[in-house]
C-alpha cells in the first residue's frame, strides 16, 4: 500500500468506535478475527510501508504511529474483558479508548498536511 486516503481513515476510526460502543451495549458482534494487529489494518499497512519509510522523522508520524497502536491495544482489551463477561473492565477500556481516540483524528489532519 503506497496511498493513504486520510479522509476514509478518519471516517474508519469512528464507524470503529460506534462499532465498539454497539458491541458494548449487546449489538453488533465483534470477534477477535475482526481485531487486526496495527500492522495489517489500513493505516498500519501503510504506516509500515510508505508512512515509515519515507516520512519516519517527522514527530507527527511517529506519534500518529505510538496512538494508533495503543488504540489497536485497547480495542483488543474492550474486546477480550466483555467476552470474558468483565463488562466493567470493558467499559473502563472503553473510557481509555475515547481518550486516545481524541488524538488520532487531530494526527491525521496534520500528517495530510505534512505529506502535501
Amino acid at each position: 500500500m503506497d496511498k493513504i486516503n486520510f479522509s476514509k481513515e478518519m471516517a474508519d476510526h469512528v464507524i470503529w468506535n460506534v462499532r465498539l460502543r454497539c458491541f458494548l451495549d449487546g449489538g453488533e458482534c465483534i470477534t477477535e478475527k475482526q481485531l487486526f494487529s496495527h500492522r495489517h489494518c489500513d493505516l498500519g499497512k501503510w504506516l509500515y510501508s510508505e508512512g515509515m519509510d519515507k516520512y519516519g522523522t517527522i514527530p507527527e508520524v511517529l506519534e500518529l504511529e505510538k496512538v494508533h497502536i495503543e488504540i489497536h491495544t485497547i480495542v483488543k482489551r474492550v474486546v477480550q474483558a466483555k467476552q470474558a463477561g468483565d463488562v466493567p473492565a470493558a467499559e473502563l477500556e472503553f473510557k481509555r479508548l475515547e481518550l486516545v481516540s481524541r488524538k488520532i483524528i487531530p494526527l491525521l489532519a496534520v500528517v495530510e498536511k505534512e505529506l502535501v
